[in-house]
């Protein structure tokens, strides 16, 4: 039992920490999913609002170049060379030329070369991707972004070409002027550098091309974003580093916390087991040694004044029971020296008697003959009980336990030793074979009960001996049943009511010690003696039980 307590606690501490373990692991991974969730929407946030500023910065510059063409006329040459060098000169811009609405380059502003200048005149630009679409529309344009050679261009890698329309005094679109827009940190992506640090970092694509790299390693978490008026698209990525930082420093926490928890629970187990298991298995240790006859054994259960009463308690147990077995032995050692004597004595004084007897038979007259077979009669029946005594002490001698025998074998044999010693009876026997849960001493018990009958079932009685294996189908538990019928008077109801009751009184008692034979061997193989009613003649039942089942439990409890 102390083992089987120990296991649970074992156990049960295991289960504490396999669950503080996955609350733990569950807790933790709720709250990294809720800070990559977080995480994300942030990014995602970023993304969206670097889209934006992209696109405001973009249009904002094209209105200012809207704003200069508006005070350029085609027609005034100095007004709109004034406008365009204005244009040209602002650090956002580095090219500019002017197209008249035949898309032809009537003007160039920048660092062009000589040669450069003159060949731009006079070139026909009305295919190119805004200028045509700008003298049709009239539309602001942006172009798409073109890579970036020179060192004109700094460290911009592509630009873009802001067109805008310039109109006559009718208002008609009369030519278009149009700029190089380089994208750099300082023009189109000033609101992304201050986003780019060791844990952010901004991608604008173009297609296939990169506008503008941050880095990134690409494990991280990313969102992206489209910039309405052009279709880049913006990429930003988080990296992770931070985010495993924080979530290895709450693990450190959450493994400290769970070592903690097990070690109070360890303590906690240690001090019941301590201050109860320990001390159960020493009551349990002290019980075993009071089944095994050590009655002088004594506890020291000092783990509470609780634990201190049952071991005073157990210590008056132990006392009580070796007074007990003290008085027991004794009783027994005079109850068998008392059947030794009785016996011893008994026998050899009615041997005395029985040739007295046949002396008086042999020499006396009728009447004296007479009264000399009574007493013979009556001795020879006081030696029988003598002997049946010896019997019954020497048959519940037995201590070993019950085992599976095959009782038909031993009822034939019974039988046939009894129709031995009397041969006026006859004995029959109809038995199936049957195994019960039987102690050696069932045969004596079976020609007791036979014997009983052919003695009082009258001159040249019939008996019949069966073996019957009843299963729970019958409507009775399972037993193996020995029964012994005969054509007698039957067994005596005074006699059937003392053993039914199980003990004698002075003014009811039976008349021999046969059918308590049988009631005790039934009794110590775990069976009883029955008396059922027969509608003529006697007729007794044994009643054994069968052996138990394969993986049948119940065996050691019977």
């Amino acid at each position: 039992m102390a083992v089987k307590l120990r296991t649970k606690f074992a156990v049960l501490l295991l289960v504490v920490t396999v669950g503080l373990s996955l609350v733990a692991y569950g807790g933790l991974e709720a709250y990294k999913h809720q800070q990559v969730e977080s995480t994300r929407e942030s990014v995602s946030e970023t993304a969206a609002i670097s889209a934006e500023q992209i696109d405001e910065e973009l249009f904002s510059e094209m209105d200012r170049v809207g704003s200069y063409a508006g005070e350029m006329r085609l027609d005034d040459p100095n007004a709109t060379r004034r406008a365009l060098d204005a244009l040209t000169s602002r650090r956002e811009f580095q090219h500019g030329a002017v197209v008249d609405d035949a898309g032809t380059v009537v003007m160039v502003a920048g660092p062009y070369s000589e040669t450069g200048r003159e060949r731009m005149v006079s070139a026909d630009v009305s295919d190119g991707a805004c200028v045509g679409r700008t003298l049709r529309t009239g539309d602001l344009c942006i172009s798409p972004p073109e890579a970036a050679t020179g060192s004109v261009f700094g460290e911009a890698s592509h630009y873009v070409r802001l067109t805008a329309p310039v109109f006559d005094g009718d208002g008609r679109v009369d030519g278009a002027v149009v700029v190089t827009y380089p994208l750099t940190e300082r023009g189109a992506f000033v609101a992304l550098r201050p986003l780019d640090t060791s844990s952010l970092s901004v991608t604008v694509t173009a297609g296939e091309r990169t506008l503008y790299d941050g880095g990134g390693t690409g494990d991280g978490i990313v969102a992206t974003a489209t910039v309405e008026r052009t279709g880049w698209e913006v990429r930003v990525e988080r990296s992770r580093a931070a985010l495993n930082a924080t979530l290895r420093q709450l693990a450190l926490t959450q493994a400290a916390s769970i070592l903690l928890l097990v070690l109070i629970a360890v303590g906690f187990a240690y001090w019941e087991y301590t201050v109860n298991l320990r001390q159960t298995g020493r009551l349990l240790d002290g019980f075993e040694a009071l089944s095994a006859g050590e009655y002088d054994r004594r506890l020291d259960l000092a783990a509470g004044e609780e634990w201190e009463r049952i071991g005073d308690g157990f210590g008056t147990l132990a006392a009580d029971l070796a007074a007990r077995e003290r008085a027991l032995q004794a009783s027994e050692q005079r109850l068998e020296v008392l059947n030794r004597v009785l016996r011893h004595n008994l026998r050899n004084r009615l041997n005395v008697v029985l040739s007295a007897f046949d002396m008086v038979r042999e020499t006396g007259d009728a009447t004296a003959a007479d009264w000399a077979e009574r007493g013979a009669a009556a001795g020879r029946r006081l030696e029988e009980l003598a002997e049946t005594a010896g019997r019954v002490q020497a048959a519940l001698a037995d201590d070993d336990d019950p085992e599976p025998t095959r009782v038909d074998g031993v009822v034939r044999a019974a039988a046939e030793a009894v129709a031995a010693d009397h041969p006026d009876a006859t004995v029959a026997v109809d038995a199936e074979s049957a195994v019960a849960m039987a102690r050696p001493a069932v045969g004596e018990a079976v020609e007791e009960l036979v014997e009983n009958a052919c003695v009082h079932a009258g001159d040249a009685p019939t008996v019949t001996v069966t073996v019957h294996a009843v299963d729970a189908a019958d409507g009775d538990r399972d037993r193996v049943r020995i029964g012994v019928r005969d054509d007698g008077p039957g067994i005596p109801e005074y006699e059937r009511d003392v053993i039914e009751r199980g003990h004698e009184t002075d003014l009811d008692h039976g008349s021999g010690l046969g059918l308590w034979l049988a009631h005790w061997v039934a009794d110590r193989c775990g069976g009883e003696l029955a008396f059922p009613r027969a509608a003529d003649g006697g007729y007794v039942e044994l009643r054994l039980p069968p052996p138990p089942a394969a993986g049948d439990d119940t065996a050691d409890e019977e």
